[in-house]
């Protein structure tokens, strides 16, 4: 890692925040399924489709409550905060997404922070948490 001695190892630290965020990118991704009716992601059947609507919900919930006790056993409250932040911003850009703009130039400012809020925003606060 460049920013600890030029280490080529993964801290610990690091670690840690990486399967916050992928926990977190998981539960969105099941979450999203459900929102969009999809039977499939990458070729595999859904949760959703395997297990129904009720089922996936409750799974992105669980997955979603195991990072946030991983993210609260840091006890980094700065972490905390960018972190749960994240969740914050896929949720809304999942509102975003249910919505949409009259003319070309809203509906790609539209598009744009939809975009960040419900994929950029996770990989640029992971960064910025570690």
């Amino acid at each position: 890692n460049i920013h600890h001695n030029n280490s080529r190892h993964v801290q610990a630290s690091q670690r840690t925040i990486a399967l916050i965020a992928e926990m977190i990118h998981t539960a969105s991704l099941v979450h999203d399924d459900v929102i969009d009716d999809a039977s499939s992601r990458r070729g595999k059947h859904t949760v959703n489709k395997i297990w129904g609507e009720k089922k996936a919900v409750l799974a992105g919930d669980l997955i979603l409550s195991a990072a946030s006790i991983a993210l609260a056993r840091i006890g980094n409250t700065t972490v905390i905060s960018i972190l749960t932040q994240v969740i914050e911003d896929l949720v809304r850009g999942e509102f975003l997404q249910l919505g949409s703009k009259e003319n070309e130039n809203e509906r790609f400012a539209h598009y744009l922070e939809k975009t960040f809020k419900k994929t950029a925003s996770l990989i640029a606060n992971s960064c910025k948490a570690v």
